[in-house]
């Protein structure tokens, strides 16, 4: 406030005057006073207005709507605790949905914006991507994508079950044998034969879809399809055109896969399965099979016409009962196309425990009138086996590990696989062990494994009995290179009998018509035996091949030297033809060698040195007096010195090199001795008469 002072001037009371103006004076002072607490309360409300801290929600009384709250802060709580304040359509809202009054508008707006995207869709490039599936397939809408993505992940998940009963579930060896039916392409036979046929006898099939052609002209239809696979039949993918796959990029084939696959899973089928069309693969087929489904059939024969464990799961073998399909040189000596033809094959697939796959095609057996060729069959197989679908025999019978390229034609393959059953077939192992007298000389090449070395011990009963080497126990080793369906290359396989005892080896190889050869012996191999027990014991003593001893002690004492050294025997047959067989001795430090043959098995003739030898007696081991009857034929040197070539007779009474030469062992005129005086050229000669008294030395040398 501001306070204008006014003075009074007029002639007055000069003490009323005074006091008057004092009291405006003192007025003036409490305005000014007043003011300045106006101005400062002021700056207090603005500072309580700009403060964070001013008063606490509790300290602010609270009088409105919210029951039970005394102070704003509690108001606050209750609010927020409240799960029906504040509707969506009570909260405005200012965003981007345009038309939108309030929040509950704004969803409800977005909400039918998707619905339509979704289930109807739309023409925005962003919509027509989103409806493009994971296989690449373009959907009508988004919300079908979803569906099927779904239903494609549900199955897949379903799919992971035979993992578990691969690697977890115990599988126990069927008691029967398995078969299953298979009939390609998916025809309208496929329901208007099989299915009636099949539901009538109590046994599953099992049909091959090219999905491309479902509907078509004499193709089942979709809904055909369903109602045979809900009949407890199994829907397996045929490929998505049929073509030939080998023949095709690598994208295009795999795609025959993918697409199939695709179409069957966003139909209601439960795949897992393929069939190679035409029966055209390679290993790149054989990947991506792996790569989408469980296993894969082929169309040929393999080895023997099963799927005997462990199962080539992305090979698997079948048989045919189709007109088109013909088989000549069958090992059951049977036609194609006949009872007496599946009926060997479901035989062997009973005493063998194992799994037989028939396959047809239905339109053919109609037209070719095999329908009730096939119903005999279907009877007979029920009889001795289990009739399956191809996925609950692989429940049965799948293999519990299984990695790289699998495939008996093809063993080069890195490849590891156990069968349900334990059995391992592997190209880094191919030895196995069998239990006693397990194969036998009676045996041919088929009853063996392909691509192994079968190993088992023989006892003498059976070797007697089975005809193999020498009628003596040994250890049978069976070698299979080559499978039995190649019958041209079977010389490749082979056996080796080691027999017991004498520790001879024989050997066999395969004829063409899978027959054993005779045996012949192959040992010849080498025996050190260490000192030789009796020196004069008979070739009979001895085995087949060559047997080295060394000699000490009496037996040296009966050798043709009278000393220690190398005995070889070599016995070349176990035939009376004893003269076939000798021996040699060679004397210790190779001074000599002698040779004598076997006269009988228990007889020997003379020993007699074979080739001269040379030979270094000690320092005056040979002087002037030995006589030539004691040396050894060959060449002998040996040093004298002076004081015994002055005793003996030498040429001078000087030290030197007495050479004899020994030619002949009984005519000593054909021996003769030099001496060389050491350190000089002087050299002396002398010879013997025929029965080895010297004759005078003589000086040969110039000086």
């Amino acid at each position: 406030m501001n306070f204008k002072r006014r003075i009074i001037t007029k002639t007055l009371d000069l003490l009323n005057l005074q006091r008057h103006n004092d009291n405006y004076a003192e007025i003036e002072t409490d305005l000014t006073a007043h003011n300045g607490r106006i101005t400062s309360a002021q700056n207090d409300i603005t500072t309580h207005k700009e403060s964070s801290k001013a008063h606490p929600a509790e300290h602010v009384t609270y009088s409105g709507s919210v029951a039970g709250a005394a102070n704003v802060k509690q108001a606050v709580d209750i609010h927020v605790d409240s799960t029906v304040a504040h509707a969506a359509e009570h909260i405005a809202y200012d965003g981007a949905v345009v038309g939108a009054k309030n929040l509950k508008d704004a969803v409800d707006k977005q909400k039918q914006a998707v619905d339509t995207l979704v289930v109807n869709g739309d023409s925005s490039p962003a919509a027509a991507q989103a409806k493009i599936d994971t296989f690449g397939v373009d959907q009508p809408t988004l919300k079908e994508r979803l569906d099927k993505d779904y239903l494609r992940t549900a199955a897949q998940l379903a799919d992971t079950s035979y993992f578990t009963g691969l690697t977890r579930r115990n599988k126990v060896k069927p008691t029967k044998g398995l078969v299953t039916f298979i009939t390609d392409d998916a025809s309208q036979q496929d329901y208007t034969i099989y299915l009636p046929l099949f539901g009538s006898l109590g046994v599953p099939f099992c049909t091959g879809v090219i999905t491309s052609t479902v509907g078509n002209a004499g193709k089942a239809t979709k809904a055909q399809l369903l109602e045979i696979q809900a009949a407890g039949n199994e829907i397996m993918s045929h490929s998505h055109t049929h073509p030939h796959l080998s023949e095709l990029s690598d994208a295009a084939s795999e795609a025959e896969f993918l697409n199939s696959k695709a179409w069957l899973l966003d139909n209601g089928f439960d795949v897992e399965s393929f069939i190679i069309p035409y029966g055209f693969w390679s290993e790149r087929e054989k990947e991506y099979a792996k790569k989408y489904y469980r296993a894969c059939r082929v169309s040929d024969y393999g080895l023997n016409g099963l799927n005997q464990s462990p199962i080539e799961t992305f090979e698997l073998k079948c048989i045919w009962l189709d007109t088109n399909v013909v088989i000549n040189n069958d090992p059951s000596g049977f036609p194609t196309n006949t009872f007496n033809y599946y009926k060997y094959y479901i035989d062997k697939a009973f005493e063998k425990n194992t799994w037989l796959i028939i396959g047809t095609h239905s339109w053919n057996v109609e037209e070719a009138g095999l329908t009730s060729l096939l119903t005999n069959v279907i009877n007979y197989a029920k009889s001795k086996c289990e009739i399956l679908t191809c996925s609950a025999a692989l429940d049965k019978v799948g293999n519990i590990l299984e990695t790289g390229s699998y495939g008996r034609p093809n063993p080069q393959n890195k490849h590891f696989a156990v069968g349900y059953d334990g059995k391992i077939n592997a190209n880094t192992l191919d030895t196995v062990i069998q239990a006693v007298n397990s194969f036998t000389g009676s045996n041919i090449i088929d009853n063996f494994e392909d691509y192994q070395v079968t190993v088992n011990r023989v006892n003498t009963v059976t070797a007697i009995s089975s005809g193999l080497p020498e009628s003596v126990g040994g250890v049978l080793y069976t070698h299979k290179l080559v499978p039995r369906v190649l019958s041209s290359d079977n010389i490749y396989n082979y056996q080796i009998y080691h027999v017991l005892v004498s520790g001879n080896i024989y050997k066999r190889v395969c004829n063409a018509d899978r027959s054993f050869g005779v045996w012949r012996k192959v040992s010849g191999g080498i025996d050190l035996t260490g000192e030789v027990a009796n020196f004069d014991a008979g070739i009979s003593a001895f085995r087949e091949g060559i047997t080295i001893n060394y000699l000490l002690g009496t037996n040296a004492a009966l050798s043709p030297t009278k000393t220690a050294g190398t005995l070889m025997t070599y016995r070349v047959t176990s035939s009376s033809a004893n003269a076939f067989s000798y021996q040699e001795y060679s004397e210790y430090n190779g001074r000599g060698k002698f040779k004598r043959y076997a006269t009988g098995l228990t007889t020997w003739g003379p020993w007699v040195e074979v080739g001269l030898r040379v030979s270094f007696p000690d320092q005056n081991g040979v002087d002037g007096n030995t006589t030539i009857s004691t040396l050894l034929l060959g060449v002998t040197y040996n040093t004298v010195q002076t004081a015994v070539a002055a005793s003996s007779g030498l040429p001078e009474s000087l030290a030197g090199t007495l050479t004899t030469h020994k030619i002949h062992a009984t005519d000593h005129a054909y021996n003769y001795q030099t001496y060389h005086i050491y350190g000089t050229l002087r050299m002396y000669k002398r010879s013997f008469n025929s029965a080895g008294t010297p004759t005078v030395w003589e000086k040969i040398s110039a000086v």
